[in-house]
């Protein structure tokens, strides 16, 4: 059985870029061979007039697990991407199809307070930001730019509940033991991998007999809470934070 997972989900390699994905987290499902191209490079070798400089529209770091992002109008397919880890941890973003994991929504609803905030880490002001969720914490950062700095990026679950919150920490309060941090409602009983957790990524966990997409609300600061949800409870999608 564990064999056949893995097989399932198997690291596999952009010829163009050289980027590596598991399988089933990028959403390939066709078999893949020596020239398959993850969404990106694909797009960029289809439109020779595409700006191969500017690819995540969420933050500034180029390359990596790049999917389109939806448009909202008809007028042809979509130019703009964004990282697959950034718009899990963006609280009004979701993916459609969590098969495919694409297009990604709601790029356009981003707060504008959001994209206003400037990453202590990169100093950058492009895409958008993230706060610490330690309490009245109000440093912003991108998601991803806090991976690759080591901040604390925790994932949060409860057994039999299709609800995931999402903490992510700054330098400073990285290291604050779980004991002193503000308490939170609904306080969940499972943290993914069984304990409070360092993530490098975000293991979503997706029930796949109700094909339901991912919905992110905010509650108090910036400790998000991810929904696994249904077509039909998504279109209602609203961020508070």
């Amino acid at each position: 059985m564990g064999d056949t997972c893995k097989e399932s989900n198997r690291l596999v390699v952009c010829s163009s870029c050289e980027f590596a994905v598991h399988q089933k987290c990028y959403g390939v499902q066709e078999d893949v061979g020596a020239t398959w191209s993850c969404a990106w490079c694909k797009k960029k070798s289809d439109c020779s007039g595409i700006d191969s400089s500017k690819t995540c529209v969420l933050c500034p770091k180029q390359g990596g697990a790049l999917k389109p992002v939806h448009k909202s109008d008809e007028s042809g397919e979509s130019m703009e991407f964004a990282h697959l880890f950034c718009c899990h941890w963006m609280p009004e973003v979701y993916i459609e199809d969590l098969t495919k994991m694409e297009p990604i929504m709601n790029v356009g609803r981003i707060k504008e307070t959001r994209r206003k905030l400037v990453c202590n880490i990169c100093k950058l002001k492009c895409g958008a930001c993230v706060r610490c969720s330690h309490g009245t914490c109000r440093t912003s950062f991108h998601p991803i730019c806090a991976r690759e700095a080591g901040f604390r990026m925790e994932v949060w679950g409860k057994y039999g509940c299709d609800n995931v919150e999402l903490r992510a920490f700054c330098s400073k309060h990285s290291d604050v033991p779980e004991s002193s941090r503000s308490s939170h409602a609904g306080d969940p009983s499972l943290a993914v991998g069984g304990e409070s957790i360092v993530a490098n990524h975000l293991p979503v966990a997706v029930s796949m007999n109700k094909s339901p997409k991912l919905k992110i609300d905010g509650r108090n600061g910036d400790n998000d809470a991810a929904h696994m949800g249904t077509p039909d409870n998504i279109s209602d999608k609203s961020a508070t934070l």
